[in-house]
């Protein structure tokens, strides 16, 4: 049956790649962040914490994306 139905259905190989290009955005701000965090000699502070805040912050994005 074509045409009606829900027609919300995404293709496994986008979520898959979509998902990559996040973990790979992700891990390069995790690099560049530590990088210069130690060029800045911070007292407080690591690039593990700036990972994890903006995992959060992209997992929540998708969260309300996904719901919407």
């Amino acid at each position: 049956m074509s045409g009606g139905g829900s027609g919300d259905a995404v293709d496994p190989n986008i979520i898959i790649s979509v998902g990559l290009i996040i973990i790979f955005v992700l891990l390069l701000i995790y690099v560049i962040g530590g990088a210069y965090l130690e060029k800045i000699h911070s007292p407080v502070g690591h690039e593990t914490s700036i990972a994890l805040i903006l995992g959060l912050v992209v997992s929540a994005i998708l969260w309300q994306v996904q719901g919407a």
